[in-house]
């Protein structure tokens, strides 16, 4: 099976493989995988808290902070790759944390590439979430 940047396949090697530990997938974070890959805006955004951070690992940067902000920065990326989409290899789920390792495809600028998502959900909106670098 080949990979194309226009569609979220996988090649085989980054087959899904999910694993849910410690309770159900939050209904919002399913939500907002799915709205990010239809490069659905305003529903994605929808999912997220007034005051969510965006940050980056390992030095911690608040990349983002807010969901004006948040906005802004998605709404430039859902312009500037419009064929970008995540799919989900691998998922942990430990309280109000869910770790997705994600496999990114679509974005002109770099090959296709993984990510570590970890995303704290609290009162049914994602509050925070922590990306490692692209491996």
């Amino acid at each position: 099976m080949s990979t194309s940047q226009s569609d979220c396949s996988l090649p085989e090697a980054a087959a899904p493989v999910v694993a849910v530990n410690g309770g159900a997938v939050p209904a919002v974070v399913l939500e907002q995988l799915e709205a990010y890959n239809a490069r659905d805006i305003e529903r994605f955004v929808a999912c997220y808290a007034t005051d969510v951070r965006v940050i980056d690992l390992p030095a911690g940067t608040v990349r983002l902070n807010g969901k004006a902000a948040f906005a802004e920065a998605y709404r430039r990326q859902f312009s500037r790759y419009p064929e970008q989409r995540a799919a989900i290899v691998a998922r942990q789920v430990a309280g109000e944390f869910v770790i997705d390792t994600e496999y990114v495809t679509g974005n002109f600028d770099r090959p296709p590439a993984h990510v570590v998502a970890m995303y704290h959900v609290r009162d049914g909106l994602i509050q925070t979430v922590w990306f490692t670098p692209r491996f």
